[in-house]
C-alpha cells in the first residue's frame, strides 16, 4: 500500500490527511536523521491508535463487566427485572439521584416491606380488638347470668350466710365477702 492511497482511506474515513511529520526529510540532513523524525512521528501516531483503542477497549470491557453483574444480580432477585421494567426504579432515581440501580431497587423493596409491616400491623390491631370486645362481651354475659354483686345472699347454697352466727356474725361475713370481692377486682 503507497502513502498515496493511505492518505485517500484517511480522508474518506473522515480523519483528513495524515501530516507530515514534525521532522520531514530535508535534501540537506543526513538520511539517518531523516528517517528517524519520521519514525519518531509514525511511533507518535502508533501510540495514539493504541491508546484510543485500549481506551475504547476497556470501556467495552467494563460494559460488560456491568452486564455480567447485573444478570447475576437479576438472577438473585427476581422482582429487579420486574421492578425496572415497571419504570418504579427510574422514578426512584429521579426523586434521589443518588440512587443507582440497586440501590433504588433496594429503596423500593424497603418501601414494599414498610407497606407490608404496616398492614400486617393494623390486622394484628384488628384482631387485638376484636378479642378484647369478645373478652368483654363474654365477661358481660357472664355477671348477667350469675347473682351478681347487689344480688341478696342465699342461705342454702352458702353455709356463711344459713349460720352466720358460727362464723362471727352477718357483719362480719359481709364484710369478708366484700374484702375477697375487692382483691379479685384488684381494688
Amino acid at each position: 500500500m503507497d502513502a498515496h492511497t493511505d492518505t485517500d482511506a484517511a480522508a474518506r474515513a473522515g480523519e483528513g490527511p495524515t501530516p507530515p511529520p514534525a521532522t520531514a526529510p530535508t535534501p540537506g540532513k543526513a538520511d539517518g536523521e531523516a528517517w528517524e523524525g519520521l519514525l519518531r512521528g509514525i511511533e507518535e501516531r502508533v501510540a495514539g491508535l493504541v491508546e484510543k483503542g485500549l481506551g475504547r477497549l476497556g470501556g467495552e470491557i467494563q460494559k460488560a463487566r456491568r452486564l455480567e453483574a447485573e444478570a447475576a444480580f437479576t438472577a438473585r432477585h427476581p422482582d429487579f427485572a420486574d421492578l425496572k421494567k415497571s419504570g418504579r426504579l427510574d422514578a426512584l432515581r429521579r426523586d434521589n439521584p443518588l440512587l443507582d440501580e440497586v440501590g433504588a431497587y433496594f429503596a423500593a423493596r424497603l418501601e414494599h416491606e414498610r407497606q407490608d409491616m404496616a398492614a400486617r400491623l393494623e390486622e394484628a390491631a384488628k384482631d387485638a380488638e376484636k378479642r378484647v370486645l369478645e373478652g368483654l362481651r363474654v365477661r358481660r354475659q357472664a355477671a348477667t347470668l350469675s347473682q351478681g354483686l347487689g344480688a341478696a345472699p342465699s342461705g342454702a347454697a352458702d353455709p356463711e350466710m344459713a349460720d352466720p352466727a358460727r362464723f362471727g356474725g352477718i357483719n362480719a361475713v359481709l364484710a369478708r365477702r366484700l374484702a375477697t370481692r375487692r382483691t379479685t377486682a384488684g381494688n
